[in-house]
């Protein structure tokens, strides 16, 4: 079967499966809890028969869930982020669906600091695009002086993975992160060929704070360039800081793999897991053990987008004009002022009838995150707040770098709280957060989440966002040609594509800074 230029193997009749993830919801320090993975061939009964338990044994329904697998085994592989493995406990555990009962892997973990942790559940099955996703958090204590004695318990939403997605070139990433120190788990599948590896990052904070740093300063060297000068400086500091990137986060074998099918890499999707943000489009494809050449491409290049997994991952986003709302703030302080943000604005309103948020303050975002909306645009300012919180923040129109207070910026923390009011009959929106500063790190340790996870893990359909800036005005050609394509009919892949060209073609280097989560055949509703 032919499909967008690819092969797409035909999927043999399902076998149903369920898959079912429990572990204790409280947990102390230094201590090991154990977690229960299970599988059936029968669908969990009713609603309300399996969920998440609570001390006083209340139950929440949680969703059935049925997958298709046949015959072949399945891998369950558990990501933990805030506990770890025991020095030799295997993360991955290969099981095969009996004819009847259920069959079950034990994972032991061990909690590290106090505060909350997760663990995520993959279950794939001959490709790197997961057959189901769990998601279980705990909250590590100080003892084990409480009085919680349920377990929590989830059952997977579970489908067959995407073909038109399973079959592009892939970079899969499993984040395993304990305190600060990260150790990726990870694959790269292209052209019939796929190497596992793993790469101990260490500090995964520092690489990201080297990242900003790297991007500081190329903006200090610009200042006082002519354009060919700017240019030139600009392309060859990109690509270092790409072919670094490359070579910091995956091995010799897999960067060979790359430039082995450098000619097939179109559509590459990078699958994460982790909450690091890198800036992956910037992934430079060279020959190993080279400098590189100045027609060597980065994935951006390839039209690469990204897969959180256990996000949504819809193929058609719905936007109706009556909720669609942008914001792009006119800044009191003279300093901050932005001369192209208008008209960018009023552009998203002209192509969707987008109202303004009103007001221009945290408690008119806060309004639009718990009540919903299908499309939010954001163009200004934003950064990461001084210490000790370290969360990102937009910056509003009334925002003073001296103010302490709290009306006039929005941070991710309040967005998690936000999001979470919203009705549950709201869809999946279409986000897009188009902010200079936004990935400047302060020094020293800094949050590792921000707006992408909060909005996806919300629910968001799709997230485009520009993850670095080069200067202080977040205008980009990338932006109008990305929605010229999308309202078009393109898919969102398509979108990106030509929003990086457009941006190429005009001598902007942005086009390689805006990251595009969402299923790349995702197209556009508008209503």
């Amino acid at each position: 079967m032919l499909q967008a230029g690819r092969v797409i193997g035909e999927v043999a009749p399902p076998a149903m499966v369920a898959v079912q993830a429990e572990m204790k919801p409280i947990v102390a320090a230094r201590s090991a809890t154990t977690l229960v993975v299970r599988l059936t061939p029968d669908a969990p009964g009713a609603a309300g028969a399996s969920g998440a338990t609570d001390a006083a044994g209340a139950v929440d329904p949680a969703t059935d869930a049925v997958a298709a697998v046949g015959s072949r085994p399945v891998t369950v592989t558990v990501v933990p982020r805030g506990l770890r493995f025991p020095l030799g406990t295997a993360r991955t555990r290969t099981l095969r669906l009996p004819a009847s009962g259920t069959v079950e892997a034990r994972f032991k973990l061990i909690a590290a600091d106090r505060g909350p942790a997760e663990v995520m559940v993959i279950v794939r099955q001959d490709v790197e695009l997961p057959l189901a996703t769990l998601r279980l958090t705990t909250e590590v204590v100080d003892s084990d002086d409480h009085d919680q004695t349920g377990v929590a318990r989830v059952v997977a939403s579970v489908t067959r993975p995407d073909p038109a997605v399973a079959s592009r070139p892939t970079i899969r990433i499993d984040e395993e992160l304990v305190g600060t120190r990260s150790t990726l788990h990870a694959a790269v599948s292209v052209g019939g060929d796929t190497h596992h590896f793993r790469v101990k990052l260490g500090d995964a904070l520092r690489i990201a704070g080297d990242v900003q740093a790297a991007f500081a300063g190329f903006r200090a060297r610009l200042a006082g360039m002519s354009p060919s000068e700017r240019a030139e400086s600009i392309d060859r500091g990109l690509r270092a800081l790409g072919a670094e990137l490359a070579d910091r986060v995956l091995d010799r074998q897999a960067r060979e793999l790359l430039w082995a099918h450098r000619d097939e890499l179109d559509g590459i999707v990078v699958q994460t897991t982790a909450a690091l943000d890198l800036p992956w489009e910037l992934l430079l494809v060279r020959a190993p053990g080279t400098k590189g050449d100045p027609d060597d491409r980065f994935l951006a290049d390839y039209g690469v987008t990204r897969w959180v997994v256990g996000a949504p991952h819809p193929t058609s986003i719905r936007v109706r004009r009556t909720r669609a709302r942008y914001l792009c703030p006119q800044y009191a302080e003279p300093d901050l002022a932005l001369s192209r943000t208008s008209a960018e604005g009023e552009a998203v309103a002209r192509r969707f009838g987008a109202i303004a948020v009103e007001p221009d303050a945290a408690s008119g975002l806060a309004a639009l995150m718990s009540g919903g909306f299908d499309l939010l645009h954001f163009a200004g300012h934003a950064r990461w707040s001084p210490r000790p919180e370290h969360r990102q923040e937009v910056l509003l129109g009334g925002f003073r770098p001296d103010d302490t207070g709290l009306a006039a910026r929005y941070s991710d923390a309040d967005a998690r709280r936000d999001l979470r009011k919203r009705p549950e009959s709201e869809t999946s929106p279409l986000v897009v957060l188009n902010a200079t500063d936004l990935g400047r790190l302060p020094a020293g340790r800094t949050c590792r989440t921000g707006f992408a996870e909060a909005f996806l893990r919300a629910g968001a359909g799709a997230f485009v966002w520009r993850g670095w800036s080069l200067d202080d005005d977040p205008a980009s050609p990338f932006v109008e040609a990305f929605y010229d394509a999308f309202v078009e009919g393109s898919t969102i892949e398509e979108a990106a594509k030509a929003g990086r060209t457009a941006a190429r073609e005009a001598g902007d280097p942005s086009g390689l800074a805006f990251a595009v989560y969402a299923h790349p055949e995702a197209r556009l509703r508008i209503e």
